[in-house]
């Protein structure tokens, strides 16, 4: 890893992204938790390296997923969160004692999606 960012705004991401590669011109990889998939994906078919940079990303979308057709992102990490969200309350509510430790939702698993298990359409 050679840098973190966070961008708080939607406007800055394209900034913030291209200075990043500026001064790090031999990136190979890029692991984005946030919104901004389709401006990395532009900044990096700019500069002739969307294809060869591993751009791995969160939350499947039809805008990623045809990212990910495109070449542009390599794998998807997908979350059900409105199951963590559930099961955080219901951990809450049984160490309250009002909710059964047997009824609490399992933990869940995230999905990953690679080109290779993506249909395409």
């Amino acid at each position: 890893m050679v840098e973190t960012f966070q961008s708080y705004e939607q406007e800055n991401i394209r900034k913030d992204f291209r200075a990043l590669l500026r001064r790090h011109s031999a990136l190979r990889g890029v692991y984005n938790m946030s919104v901004g998939n389709p401006v990395l994906a532009e900044e990096l078919k700019a500069i002739g390296k969307d294809q060869s940079v591993c751009v791995i990303t969160h939350t499947e979308t039809p805008e990623r997923v045809a990212l990910m057709d495109d070449g542009v992102v390599d794998a998807i990490i997908d979350r059900e969160p409105f199951l963590e969200a559930r099961r955080a309350v219901e951990i809450q509510l049984h160490h309250a004692g009002r909710f059964a430790r047997d009824d609490i939702t399992p933990p869940q698993r995230p999905r990953i999606f690679l080109r290779e298990n993506v249909h395409f359409e």
